[in-house]
């Protein structure tokens, strides 16, 4: 099975971790992996531990808390060297909140992490990153303050099992709420990316 974003027809993936069927992970693996297919440049930095759940990985990880990744505060943590593609699935909802909230990020906004990311990349580089609506990010999007250069939104499907989700606009995927029914993280989903 087809979905499209972005003009391209991907293929939703499934996965019995995390139950990928019944949430935003089954798009946002093939969305990730449809950029790390057209990165120019070879230095990839993953922030937050979500691919490697999903098969290899040969780029350094960072997550504050996973094991097997590089365990520091984002935001306090800069790469040895500039890279050419940043990688951040449904993470910067959590970055200064709740178990992720370190005295360095207690106060950061979305809008200071997208930043912070773009601070990471080399000349011509990106920082794709997705995230749910409804936790964190909505107030910025709204104002035109969150930083990204280009941005996408999904809607799910709630008719449809397993969820079904398809482009919206910005407002559609806002009026999804979150945990829209069983099993799912947010019934709307955005795509930012940020370019250096």
């Amino acid at each position: 099975m087809t979905f499209f974003w972005n003009g391209q027809a991907l293929e939703y993936f499934d996965h019995r971790y995390n139950h990928t069927a019944l949430n935003m992970r089954r798009v946002e693996i093939p969305i990730a992996r449809w950029f790390l297919q057209q990165k120019s440049g070879t230095r990839i930095l993953e922030v937050g531990n979500v691919l490697s759940h999903y098969g290899p990985v040969t780029w350094p990880v960072v997550d504050l808390r996973e094991p097997g990744a590089i365990n520091v505060d984002v935001m306090t943590w800069k790469p040895e060297e500039p890279v050419d593609l940043l990688v951040s699935i449904s993470t910067i909802e959590h970055i200064g909140v709740g178990k992720y909230k370190r005295a360095a990020t207690a106060r950061v906004c979305p809008s200071g992490v997208l930043a912070r990311f773009r601070s990471f990349l080399a000349p011509g580089g990106r920082a794709v990153v997705t995230a749910p609506t409804g936790y964190g990010l909505d107030r910025e999007l709204r104002e035109g303050t969150l930083g990204a250069d280009e941005m996408w939104f999904m809607r799910v499907r709630l008719d449809r099992i397993p969820v079904e989700w398809s482009e919206s606009t910005m407002e559609e995927a806002l009026a999804m709420p979150p945990r829209a029914c069983s099993g799912l993280w947010s019934g709307g989903l955005m795509v930012l990316v940020c370019r250096r």
